[in-house]
C-alpha cells in the first residue's frame, strides 16, 4: 500500500518528507512488513518511527523484528573491485543478504566515540584501542562499533571487527543481535556512549539476549549504567556525598527560570554568611 505514493529515489527528500507526513497519521500496528522496511530503507530511526506513531523506541524495534525487518551488514570494499575483499568492515543497510558472519567465540563489543572532530576525544580513541588489545591477548575477539574514520579505533589493526555505526541504542542493539558478544565495554568512548548505557541496560534486562559463546547473556561490563548516572546526575551525586558524609562546595541543579532565581538566592546567602 505505501510503496506505490512515494517518489523515486531521485527525489528521496521530497520523499522523505512525505513519508513522515504520512507516518504521523498511522499507528504502530497499522504497519505492514512492506512499509516498515521502506521506511527503514529511508534512513527513518526506531525513535523517529515511535515519535511519529505515538509510541516507544523499544516498541518499535519489538514490532519490527516481529514483521521481520532486520538489518543486514555489508563488508567495505577496500579493493575496490579489482579481486575479492575480506576486510573486516561493515555497515548497516536494508537492502541483501547478511555478510558479517559472527562467529561462536568469546567476544567483547567496544563503543567508540562516535563523530568526533578530528584531535578531538584522543583519550578515549586510545582507550578504546587498548581496551582490544588487551581483551585479544586475553583470547577474546573484539568488536570496535564507531563512525569515526579519522580515529585508530578504526585502524583494519585494531579488532577482530569494526562496524562502522552510530553510537545509538538502536544500533548498538541491532550489532548486538548479530554478533552476542559476551559482554560490553561502553565506559572508554566518552560521553556518547555513556549517555545511552541506561537505556542500553534496560533494554537488556527487559529482552535478555544469549551471549554467541553459550556462556549466559550479553551484559556491560565494568562500571554498570547505575552507578555511571549516579556519577553524572549532579543532584544524585550530591545526595551520594551527603550520605558519605563527605564536604563538597554548595551546589544545586535548577532547570526551570523560577528555580534558577531561587538558587541564586541560595547561594548568594551562603557565600554571604
Amino acid at each position: 500500500m505505501l510503496l506505490a505514493h512515494y517518489p523515486p529515489a531521485s527525489t528521496m527528500a521530497a520523499g522523505c518528507f512525505i513519508l513522515q507526513v504520512w507516518l504521523h497519521e498511522q499507528k504502530l500496528e497499522s504497519l505492514s512488513a512492506d512499509d516498515m522496511r521502506e521506511i527503514k530503507s529511508r534512513g527513518f530511526s526506531d525513535a523517529q518511527i515511535a515519535r511519529a506513531t505515538g509510541s516507544s523506541m523499544l516498541a518499535v524495534r519489538a514490532y519490527r523484528k516481529s514483521l521481520g525487518v532486520l538489518p543486514a551488514y555489508k563488508r567495505v570494499d577496500t579493493c575496490a573491485a579489482e579481486f575479492q575483499a575480506d576486510t573486516p568492515y561493515m555497515y548497516s543497510t536494508y537492502d541483501g543478504t547478511c555478510e558479517s558472519t559472527p562467529t561462536h567465540h568469546k567476544k567483547v563489543l567496544i563503543l567508540g566515540g562516535g563523530p568526533n572532530r578530528i584531535g578531538q576525544g584522543i583519550e578515549f580513541d586510545y582507550c578504546c584501542c587498548h581496551a582490544s588489545f588487551a581483551l585479544r591477548d586475553e583470547g577474546f575477539e573484539t568488536i570496535m562499533m564507531n563512525c569515526n574514520p579519522e580515529t585508530v579505533s578504526t585502524d583494519y589493526d585494531t579488532s577482530s571487527r569494526l562496524y562502522f555505526e552510530p553510537i545509538t541504542v538502536e544500533d548498538v542493539l541491532n550489532v548486538i543481535d548479530v554478533e552476542r558478544p559476551d559482554g560490553v565495554i561502553v565506559q572508554f568512548g566518552g560521553q556518547t556512549p555513556l549517555k545511552i548505557s541506561t537505556a542500553l541496560q534496560k533494554a537488556l534486562d527487559d529482552n535478555p539476549i544469549p551471549a554467541a559463546s553459550g556462556q549466559g547473556n550479553v551484559k556491560i561490563w565494568g562500571t554498570q549504567p547505575d552507578a555511571i548516572d549516579e556519577a553524572e546526575d549532579r543532584d544524585r551525586w550530591m545526595a551520594l556525598l551527603t550520605r558519605l558524609n563527605i564536604k563538597q562546595p554548595a551546589g544545586t541543579s535548577p532547570r526551570q527560570l523560577k528555580s534558577i532565581l531561587t538558587s541564586q538566592c541560595w547561594l548568594i546567602s551562603i557565600w554571604t554568611g
